[in-house]
This record gives C-alpha cells, structure tokens and sequence, in this order.
C-alpha cells in the first residue's frame, strides 16, 4: 500500500491549494466578444446562434432540438381509406323479394308435379265394353275374357284367356267387322300376344265397327292373313 503523506509535493501546487478558489468575473461580454465567438465557430446570425448579452443570457450552451418534419399520420384514417366500410343495412336474406318469390316458385313446382303425376297414376282406366270369349278350337273348360278401356284418350283391349299355342305356333289378336248375317267384312290385327295381356288399339280403328275379339293360332310362316283357325271369339258390348 502507498503512503499519501509520504508522497512528495509540488511547492507552488501546494500554495494554490492552501490559497482557495480564485474569485471568478461573471460580467456578461461585449456583443463584440459573441460576435466574434459566432464568426469564429461559423454560427451566423440564425437558429442555433450564440444569444447576446441584450437577451440578457449568459449561458453559452447551445442545445439542438430535433425538427420534426413529418406530419402526424391518423392510422385510423388510413385503414378506413385502405377498407371501406360497406353498408349492409341493404342487403335483405335469400336476395330480396324476387328471389323469395322464384324460391316459393320453386317449392310449389316441386310439389306440384309428383302430386299431379301421383294423383293421374291412381285412376283406374275407365270400361267401355267387356266380352265373354267362346271356346272355339281351344280345349273344353278354357274361361277367356276381353275388356275394352280408356285410360286418359288411349285405348287398349285387356285379355284373360289361358290358351296355349303349340311350338311352332303364336297367338295373335284381331278386331273383326262382322255383319248381322254372320259374314266376315273386314278384320284388324293388333299383332302377337300372350295368353293374357293389356294391348293398344290404334286410334284410327272404328270402334263401332270393329266389335268383335278373336284369337287365332298362327303358324310362324312370315304370312300376316288369318290362319281361319280361330281358338276363341266375342263380342264386345
């Protein structure tokens, strides 16, 4: 460890110490002495000079401030610049009154239409004529029977026979004209069928005329007249 008052001391260092603090001069300088200060630092006459003696300031500290140049930026103001508010006080649900009214439209339409179909499906075609078929060359106990209906303007011959054609043979359906006296004026085919069957009769054909029901068994030999080999026949009434 060192010794502080053995240390060696200066004479006049000493004297300075022993003798106090020197009497200071606060009298403010001239203008002349600021001003040469001002040209001295290259201050000028403007912001940041040296203050005068008038001004009654003897502080000779200058203090830079910064400048704030740019403006005050409103953030609020700028987001609702960037994203408008859009008002939807307007806007009704499911797109105002038209498109309410093109959905009920709808809704109505889409019920409307199976309940009609549904409801024309469920009647029964109405019966304009029935006949019993006598057994002609068929096997005895054979119970035919024939229905004509009207099903909405389309008419149609309904069958129930239980006949039977052999292999090489088909039945096949006519509508014929036959006068009082039992002759054969005319006759219509109405194709092949079954033993029992719903038919349509062309709308063409003269119902009035075209009353009586005959199967016949045909032979499979391309020939479209009647074979004359009628199995059963009835009139319609």
């Amino acid at each position: 460890m060192t010794d502080f008052d053995e240390m060696p001391m200066d004479p006049e260092l000493t004297d300075l110490l022993r003798a106090g603090a020197p009497d200071l001069d606060t009298t403010p300088g001239s203008p002349e002495l600021f001003a040469s200060i001002r040209a001295e630092l290259g201050l000028g006459d403007g912001p940041g000079a040296l203050p005068t003696p008038e001004s009654g300031v003897t502080d000779l500290r200058v203090i830079d401030e910064p400048v704030i140049d740019d403006p005050v930026v409103d953030v609020g103001a700028e987001d609702e610049a960037l994203a408008p508010v859009i008002d939807l006080s307007s806007r009704r649900r499911f797109g105002g009154p038209v498109a309410i009214g093109t959905l009920v439209a709808g809704l109505i339409l889409l019920v409307a239409v199976p309940l009609g179909l549904a409801l024309r499906g469920g009647d029964d075609p109405v019966e304009l004529a029935s006949a019993r078929l006598d057994v002609l060359e068929a096997a005895p106990g054979t119970d035919a029977t024939a229905v004509l209906l009207d099903d909405d303007g389309a008419v149609s011959i309904d069958i129930d026979t239980g006949l039977a054609a052999d292999g090489d043979e088909f039945l096949e359906l006519w509508l014929l004209d036959i006068s009082d006296e039992g002759e054969l004026l005319d006759l219509v085919s109405l194709g092949p069928v079954d033993a029992s069957g719903r038919y349509e009769v062309p709308a063409d054909v003269d119902l009035s005329r075209f009353d009586v029901v005959d199967i016949s068994a045909e032979p499979d030999d391309g020939d479209p007249t009647h074979s004359g080999v009628s199995l059963v026949r009835g009139e319609l009434a």
